[in-house]
């Protein structure tokens, strides 16, 4: 391929994701806002933008941002930008609300362990590690959102302290995740690593190195991931998400 026909070839590109965007912009304005709000972030020092926040959505952020724009029309090589995998899609939650679903998911796949505890002084300890909200979730219709995914994911411990179930919580939460992002490409696990290293120190001791699972394991367990995020912790992230 000729130098000319490489540079038409790009600019023939450049354009398809031009319009890419727009047509994105125009048809589902919450999920490019989103797309641009994770990459705002990179100069903007902020996670913070979620649905609905910006009362201008998509179109206001270009407004009030040359930068904004230029970083949509230019299409650099900073930041991330294919979200079209719904999975992917986890790494523009703001930093509260992943947190959040990390620990509903995860206190919803230790039920089994939070069961055993029915002494008051061990209930104590549960509502104040982990929250009587997610302690009720658990207890209640946490494990029927997850379903059984014993093929992929065991509980490891047959007992624990409860002192110790946060920190269980947190691990199993997290290795779901890490299920999900093995399959992302390689810049977007690591904006992700580092967002949460800096934002959610205490997933980040828990974020697992994981091979690339098997597509049916991915698929089964961002159901559930979904599942528990739009209808327990963030329903307003709906439009973001097919």
């Amino acid at each position: 391929m000729t130098d000319d026909a490489g540079a038409e070839t790009a600019r023939a590109a450049a354009g398809e994701n031009r319009l890419f965007y727009r047509n994105l912009a125009m048809d589902r304005p919450q999920l490019f806002a989103a797309i641009m709000g994770f990459n705002a972030s990179a100069n903007w020092e902020s996670n913070t933008h979620g649905p609905g926040l910006n009362n201008h959505g998509a179109h206001g952020l270009l407004a009030q941002s040359n930068r904004a724009k230029g970083r949509l029309y230019a299409r650099d090589d900073q930041g991330f930008w294919d979200f079209e995998e719904e999975s992917r899609r986890m790494a523009l939650l703001d930093a509260p609300t992943l947190n959040e679903c990390i620990l509903s998911w995860g206190a919803a796949f230790c039920a089994p362990l939070i069961n055993k505890f029915i002494l008051k002084k061990d209930i104590e300890i549960l509502n104040q590690d982990i929250g009587r909200k997610h302690l009720d979730f658990a207890r209640g219709k946490g494990r029927f959102n997850i379903g059984d995914i014993s093929g992929i994911i065991q509980v490891e411990e047959p007992t624990v302290p409860p002192e110790k179930i946060r920190a269980l919580i947190l691990k199993y939460g997290m290795r779901a995740h890490g299920i999900c992002a093995a399959a992302w490409p390689g810049p977007l696990q690591t904006i992700e690593a580092r967002r949460i290293e800096r934002h959610l120190p205490d997933l980040f001791l828990h974020m697992p190195r994981l091979a690339l699972p098997p597509p049916a394991h991915l698929r089964a367990i961002w159901f559930t991931m979904k599942k528990i995020l739009l209808k327990e912790v963030a329903p307003q992230w709906t439009p973001c998400f097919s």
